[in-house]
């Protein structure tokens, strides 16, 4: 690193200087916001028979997911999967399609869990459970979700990515770095006494752990149906082999994976050369 990036780093705080390296995303998201504030509220057709009233902000991001296929199987995969009485954790839920698709599609009786560590994400996911009319039924944890409860330092990607939290890489200054709450899988079923019939995870390359702080809940014989995004490169990057996570998997008793919507091997899946996999994970009776 020169010696004029550790300057500007140590002299302008990250989320500052966030804003400031994207000025036409930064003034995006502020003109989105303002919008909001003054009663706009777009309409998003998500699927034929779903369509939500959205923040401005949600609903590009909801047009994006529409525009790739692996992201509209992915959540069709899930909207299958939907059923009454549904416990859902929303493992890095974002803005919280998943978490909106389970109070479409679940019907009555239908429990969330969502865990999210960006503040700007959480508020939108509270807008959104609010436009909805469906916020009964969600508990929504603002912590990065770990292989155990405590804290976990992350870095903020901003406005960059939607107010994205990531695991950082070594190189990173602390003055970069953000403390948040961390939480387990288990330590959230343990503390709500629920056990989920649905966990999504999606936490930029932090699989591993995510899945480590989960085997009480993933071992069980009626464990739920796992959707995972593999994120391969990023495991690479960050010295993790992109099986682990399907192995930790396979050991918690998951036979059954689909990649994409086709059957899979965890070898297979583990051995693409393509950056990252959405995967369905079901225990065999």
């Amino acid at each position: 690193m020169d010696s004029l990036t550790k300057l500007v780093r140590r002299a302008i705080p990250r989320p500052l200087r966030n804003w400031l390296r994207a000025p036409s995303r930064s003034l995006r998201v502020i003109g989105e916001e303002l919008a909001y504030r003054v009663g706009v509220r777009p309409r998003v057709a998500v699927r034929e028979d779903w369509s939500l009233r959205c923040h401005p902000t949600v609903r590009r991001a909801l047009l994006q997911q529409l525009g790739d296929p692996a992201q509209v199987t992915e959540l069709d995969e899930f909207i299958g999967t939907c059923e009454p009485e549904m416990v859902l954790f929303d493992i890095g839920a974002h803005f919280g399609a998943f978490s909106l698709a389970a109070m479409r599609y679940g019907g009555t009786g239908v429990r969330i869990f969502a865990v999210e560590p960006s503040p700007f994400a959480v508020r939108l996911f509270r807008v959104q459970a609010r436009l909805s009319g469906q916020s009964d039924g969600v508990t929504l944890l603002n912590a990065a979700a770990a292989a155990e409860p405590g804290f976990h330092r992350m870095l903020q990607v901003g406005v960059l990515a939607d107010g994205y939290f990531i695991t950082p890489g070594d190189d990173r200054p602390d003055a970069d770095l953000t403390t948040v709450a961390a939480v387990s899988i288990d330590s959230v079923a343990q503390r709500y006494g629920v056990h989920p019939t649905h966990v999504k995870i999606d936490v930029e390359g932090f699989e591993t752990a995510v899945l480590q702080g989960g085997e009480n809940v993933l071992s069980r014989p009626d464990g739920p149906t796992v959707f995972l995004e593999l994120h391969r490169k990023t495991l690479r990057e960050h010295g993790v082999p992109p099986g682990l996570p399907l192995e930790l998997l396979e050991d918690y008793g998951y036979r059954d994976f689909h990649e994409e919507g086709r059957p899979a091997s965890p070898d297979r899946i583990a051995g693409s050369d393509a950056p990252m996999a959405r995967i369905v994970a079901r225990k065999v009776n």
